[in-house]
């Protein structure tokens, strides 16, 4: 392949919207997602506010099937798959349903964590000495480009499909 094209789309997973729709309502009317967290104040936190995106059943099942969500704990995962799905038909793109890869498609999806839930959940069983009981989908869930994995199967993608990600350096980290 000598030329590369790159087709942008939209798609949103944010604490006040989920969807394009909703989320330009929300920015055009000053609606804020930030809202009080009832989790953090059981946790003993003492900031008990939270951006969390409000998914619904429908957002959900719109994007993962019944099997897909067993022993699915990474929120992270959810949130990209279903803003990367959005974004794929708002650039006019198909979703094929052919066995072949689509060898001209890949995908980049930064991301600074797949969630913690899932890597929680390994940890302890890891601990305790349970690593027979860490299931199948573990690695899957917890790795870095887990978003982009979780994309590049279910769209059919054959090109390259990786993540990207970076920490910030200002001159006060180059100076210790």
């Amino acid at each position: 392949m000598d030329n590369r094209v790159v087709i942008t789309g939209l798609g949103v997973v944010a604490p006040n919207g989920v969807g394009i729709e909703d989320f330009k309502y929300a920015i055009k009317h000053g609606i804020s997602g930030i809202r009080y967290n009832p989790e953090l104040e059981a946790l003993g936190f003492s900031c008990q506010i939270s951006g969390t995106p409000p998914l619904l059943p429908e957002h959900i099942s719109d994007c993962f099937s019944e099997l897909e969500l067993r022993n699915f704990k990474s929120t992270g995962i959810m949130y990209g798959v279903i803003a990367g799905m959005e974004a794929w038909k708002d650039a006019g793109l198909q979703i094929s349903d052919k066995i072949e890869p689509d060898w001209d498609s890949g995908i980049v999806f930064g991301t600074g964590t797949s969630g913690i839930d899932k890597f929680r959940e390994a940890i302890y069983k890891i601990d305790n000495h349970e690593v027979r009981k860490l299931g199948s989908t573990v690695v899957s869930q917890i790795m870095g480009s887990a978003v982009s994995a979780h994309l590049g199967g279910k769209l059919g993608l054959g090109n390259q499909v990786t993540s990207n990600s970076s920490a910030w350096m200002g001159k006060d980290k180059r100076d210790v």
